[in-house]
């Protein structure tokens, strides 16, 4: 089950979503021991480099060939390190974890498309939930989320893990100049914390005027035959550029920041070398340290800043992953207010087509002050015509509406053989109470795979096929037509 708390942070909302995400535990359990066994024989280097030194200065014949030893194991593990790369461990482990970033991003769209066709057609009406803004969420962030961990993966947790030991082992070799060479970390952490806040601040506004850019593209691009016919290109044009204004000084913004955090990152190393250069100078002068620890010391704690400073540069990345996991995440909790589109309960009676309406007020969610229909009464009898006349904005479409159950009243009861349409199952109530509009709406599939449509996946037979065609009287005309797929709504 995909159980998640009613409130997380961001954080939480990306650890929520890969836990989730169950069938990709194999993947992970390559890649991310490959990763830090990478990790770690970088760190090898330093004692590499600080020995064969050591072998050079040493008078003692005996301590010369304990530490020539010591080096040749050194040199062994790289040795072994390199063959394993030859061999394929890099590609291993940037194929799982490429396959778990993949897997993923599939996934989650999946899981989130599902979620989006269980909502009612009010939820659609919400101008947070028009197509523009939904397709962004489910092609765009979960894209964000993926390249976060299928490209950074490898890098964020030698970062995290590598570094802690590298700094630790410093620490025990000799922990005044460890902490002196260490403070850097905390330094940088402080100058990229300010910029993760910023840009976590940033990306969220960046984020909605996105949105609010590519809804605006969607529905002129969606409605250009209209638009070309009152001449309104350069009326929507203008809205267009007025749009981007603010997410252009957003990103300005960002981009002021980024480069203040960056300058002062690197000017900042600058004065710790000076600075661990003088102590070292001190400490060797009154015998605290030998020459060959504090190589060790110095190696270790900037192949630890090395692996942060990877950390570091994902910054945005990972604030980008945090506001798109958000996204996500609010998604797939969104539960369906009003009814379930995909659920089994509910109903299924014989029904003779006995309609009614019983003192029904109703108003649609995203225009609640304005009443549709007020204390309205209908019955239909089975084999009854009727016609439902009045203005435009009357509530003709609403009334049929309210009997497939696309949205529900504010007020009343609406029955088919006295059955509350509540109370039966919505994909049910939309086989027996169907409209047929004056224009057609076609996928872009074969004519038989548009008329399989209007039946249940496991009723939509050939023989069911060709007799609705007949009974409309095309079936003959079908067959003239050549061999072509439908054009998308036309």
């Amino acid at each position: 089950m995909f159980k998640l708390p009613g409130k997380t942070t961001n954080f939480n909302a990306i650890w929520n979503l890969i836990k989730s995400y169950k069938d990709g535990y194999s993947h992970l359990s390559v890649a991310v021991p490959v990763t830090i066994l990478r990790g770690f024989f970088f760190l090898l280097v330093c004692f590499e480099v600080s020995s064969v030194l050591e072998i050079a200065l040493v008078s003692n014949e005996e301590t010369a060939q304990r530490v020539f030893i010591t080096a040749a194991v050194y040199t062994a593990l790289i040795i072994i390190k390199t063959m394993f790369e030859a061999v394929g461990l890099s590609m291993q482990q940037r194929l799982f974890i490429a396959l778990y970033g993949n897997g993923f991003c599939g996934y989650l769209r999946n899981k989130m498309f599902r979620k989006i066709l269980r909502h009612g057609a009010a939820y659609f009406d919400e101008e947070a939930n028009t197509p523009g803004r939904l397709v962004h969420k489910l092609m765009s962030d979960t894209a964000t989320l993926n390249r976060t961990l299928g490209d950074k993966l490898d890098l964020l947790l030698p970062a995290v893990i590598c570094s802690t030991v590298s700094v630790t082992i410093a620490l025990l070799i000799n922990w005044k100049l460890a902490l002196i060479c260490g403070f850097q970390f905390p330094a940088f952490f402080i100058f990229r914390l300010v910029e993760l806040r910023e840009t976590s601040k940033r990306q969220r506004q960046m984020a909605e005027q996105e949105k609010k850019a590519a809804n605006l593209a969607t529905a002129v691009l969606s409605n250009m035959s209209t638009i070309k016919a009152y001449t309104l290109q350069e009326h929507f044009n203008n809205i267009f550029y007025e749009t981007l204004k603010p997410l252009q000084k957003t990103m300005k913004r960002q981009s002021c920041i980024s480069s203040f955090v960056f300058a002062c990152q690197f000017s900042f190393t600058y004065i710790l070398i000076a600075i661990t250069l003088h102590f070292g100078k001190v400490m060797m002068l009154s015998n605290e340290i030998t020459p060959f620890d504090y190589l060790r010391v110095v190696l270790l704690t900037q192949f630890g800043a090395n692996f942060i400073s990877q950390l570091i540069a994902s910054v945005n990345d990972i604030s980008k992953a945090r506001v798109a996991s958000g996204n996500i995440l609010n998604v797939i909790k969104e539960t369906a207010v009003d009814m379930n589109n995909l659920s089994d309960e509910g109903l299924r009676p014989k029904t003779t087509a006995r309609l009614m309406l019983k003192n029904v007020e109703f108003r649609y969610p995203s225009r609640p002050l304005y009443p549709v229909l007020r204390n309205l009464t209908l019955k239909v009898r089975p084999g009854d015509s009727i016609a439902i006349v009045g203005p435009s904005g009357s509530g003709k479409s609403s009334i049929l509406a309210l009997f497939q159950r696309m949205y529900s009243t504010t007020k009343g009861e609406v029955l088919i053989d006295n059955y509350n349409v509540k109370q039966i199952n919505p994909a049910y109530l939309r086989r027996v109470v169907v409209s047929v509009g004056q224009e057609p709406i076609l996928f872009s599939f074969t004519i038989r795979e548009n008329i399989g449509y209007g039946l249940p996946e496991d009723e939509a037979t050939e023989k069911k096929i060709i007799e609705a065609a007949k009974i409309a009287n095309i079936h003959d005309f079908i067959l003239s037509l050549p061999q072509v797929r439908v054009k998308e709504n036309e």
